[in-house]
């Protein structure tokens, strides 16, 4: 992933301009954390399905994440991890970003 659009991503996680929610790219109460990368990457650039739970392989090549990156966001994200439900922030997910991408 280009280290400029990282950081956007992250500054945006962080910022407080969007809102939580789980299970969907976007919906009407706010953003998964994959929602808000495809926000910052350019959402006239990326194909709109906001009931999905990742995005769309050519968008996620694009911008260079991986499909097991983005499970495990999405799991972070929602609540899912191993057996765990605790969902973290997105602070939390914005240093789990910076630390493994």
């Amino acid at each position: 992933m280009d280290k400029e659009l990282k950081a956007k991503w992250v500054e945006a996680l962080r910022s407080g301009e969007y809102e939580q929610a789980d299970g969907v790219l976007k919906c009407d109460t706010g953003y998964c954390c994959l929602g808000v990368l495809r926000e910052v990457a350019g959402p006239d650039s990326m194909r709109e399905d906001d009931h999905e739970l990742l995005l769309h392989r050519e968008d996620a090549d694009r911008i260079g994440i991986d499909y097991a990156m983005q499970k495990r966001l999405s799991h972070m994200n929602d609540g899912w991890q191993k057996g765990e439900i605790r969902k973290h922030s997105f602070a939390e997910i914005a240093d789990y970003i910076e630390a493994n991408l």
